[in-house]
């Protein structure tokens, strides 16, 4: 406790002095920083080694078998075959539950369309070879369908720029006909009344050859 209180013996007075002190902490150069672990170069694996799938490994036994530093359990993985379990196609996998899992996500947003489907067949249901044919063909049917969907959005997509385009080109016609009619009207009202006319008066075409013929009988 930091200003702890002892009694002041040394000049016999009858207060008491408070003696301070702190707590003492060694300094490492380890304090307060990140141990990482120690770093190798890195040697890619070749090609020709397969990965197990991880949903192997999901199965408590499974995983306990190859973990295990026992050379009974080195022989039983030897005797098992671990290609069955891999389906090679994507989307389809062995599940922990015993059976092949297929699962399927594709999103549109501009369509506002979401596809996710997960569905498990079960080993004790169909079989093991049966269950594993019917998950990718599952799978398969899927991407056909969803193919099949995407051609139709296509199509109704191409049909929608089509109505837009004709829609544009109608409207520029009818704009560019109501400028042009505005043009012509324009330009007949700034020429003004036309020679012999009067404000709103209208004088027939047969009237102007007799004015003449009038001014010469009254100079007669």
């Amino acid at each position: 406790m930091f200003g702890r209180s002892l009694p002041c013996r040394a000049t016999g007075a009858v207060g008491r002095m408070r003696v301070p002190f702190r707590n003492v902490r060694q300094r490492r150069r380890t304090r307060g920083r990140i141990i990482q672990l120690k770093q190798t170069h890195y040697e890619p694996k070749p090609d020709c080694s397969e990965k197990l799938p991880v949903s192997i490994l999901g199965t408590s036994v499974v995983k306990r078998l190859v973990q295990s530093p026992r050379q009974e359990a080195e022989e039983l993985l030897q005797q098992i075959d671990w290609d069955k379990y891999k389906t090679g196609v994507p989307g389809v996998r062995w599940h922990a539950a015993g059976g092949f899992v297929v699962r399927f996500a594709k999103y549109r947003p501009d369509k506002n369309f979401n596809c996710v489907c997960t569905c498990l067949f079960r080993v004790g249901l169909y079989g093991f070879e049966e269950a594993k044919r019917r998950a990718i063909a599952y799978r398969k049917r899927l991407e056909q369908e969803w193919n099949e969907q995407q051609k139709i959005w296509r199509i109704l997509d191409t049909k929608e720029e089509i109505r837009k385009f004709q829609a544009a080109k109608q409207k520029l016609e009818a704009t560019t006909k109501n400028a042009r009619e505005e043009h012509v009207v324009t330009h007949d009202i700034s020429r003004g009344p036309p020679p012999g006319r009067r404000g709103d008066e209208r004088i027939s075409p047969q009237e102007r050859p007799h004015q003449p013929l009038k001014r010469m009988s009254a100079e007669l």
